[in-house]
């Protein structure tokens, strides 16, 4: 670890993550972080990958307590109101002791969400002892339109109340193929983004459709990658999100599929045809 280095670069960094905080990371809390001696895992994944519906399966083994995105810009700001701290340090080590479980502290993040920490060097200082799992989803569009659907809608889990109002703009929401297209990017670029800084890296990964048809299996083959011994309770736990259904995804992705431009789009991005 090279501390000078990595502070120069979380000043000089233009991402939000590090801007949301009053006080600067220096150096002498820099060596403190480093001196931090905890297992920590980290949840690669894609959007609509599944990741929340299996994290809540392996909250309830009580084994690795609940990975959350406490690199996302968007939920940073009440992290940091509710832990009333005002740098990274302080952030990072509250997170820590208030997520303490058997396997250590987890976090669930996309590539986007993830990469000021690559930029700065700040991964491989928080993540040294890691053990990282990707969670990612072989249809790539139906993952895409399930993305535009829930931005459109901000439906995105099934595990909270939504009123009325919101199921019926879901309904009206309308067929767009170059918003589509952009989710598919979005999605691929972080697809790609992963490989590239897993490249060398032991990780196990994990597809969103496996997933949701053998949910006990992932499970135990998760908790046995983290060196943890599932027990008969372990294979018979349920989820509180449900798969969100609706005839749009299916329209949606028959209509995308009968273009042929969206085929050579796909193409072009180096997208193979197993892939949808």
């Amino acid at each position: 670890m090279n501390p000078n280095k990595i502070i120069e670069q979380i000043n000089s960094s233009d991402k939000l993550l590090f801007k949301l905080f009053k006080e600067p990371l220096n150096q002498e809390l820099l060596e403190k972080l480093n001196k931090i001696s905890v297992e920590t895992h980290l949840i690669a994944i894609t959007p609509r990958s599944g990741s929340s519906y299996f994290i809540d399966l392996l909250r309830k083994t009580n084994k690795m307590g609940e990975p959350g995105e406490y690199l996302n810009s968007n939920l940073v700001p009440d992290i940091i109101n509710n832990l009333q701290v005002n740098n990274f340090y302080d952030f990072w080590v509250s997170l820590i002791k208030r997520k303490s479980c058997e396997t250590g502290f987890g976090v669930k993040a996309s590539f986007f969400q993830f990469e000021p920490l690559i930029e700065t060097g700040l991964d491989e200082l928080l993540f040294k002892n890691r053990k990282i799992i990707l969670l990612q989803r072989k249809n790539i569009i139906k993952q895409a339109i399930s993305l535009y659907l829930a931005t459109q809608s901000n439906i995105f889990h099934t595990n909270i109340e939504h009123s009325k109002d919101k199921w019926a703009v879901l309904e009206t929401i309308e067929y767009s193929n170059k918003d589509i297209q952009n989710w598919v990017k979005h999605i691929y670029n972080q697809e790609l983004g992963w490989k590239k800084y897993l490249t060398n890296k032991s990780y196990l990964s994990l597809w969103y459709e496996d997933i949701l048809n053998s949910p006990q299996d992932c499970v135990i083959n998760t908790l046995s990658f983290l060196n943890l011994k599932p027990n008969e309770e372990d294979v018979n736990i349920k989820s509180i999100f449900k798969k969100l259904r609706n005839a749009k995804n299916q329209e949606f992705y028959e209509i995308f599929l009968s273009k042929k431009s969206n085929i050579d789009y796909l193409h072009k991005l180096t997208i193979l045809d197993n892939r949808f």
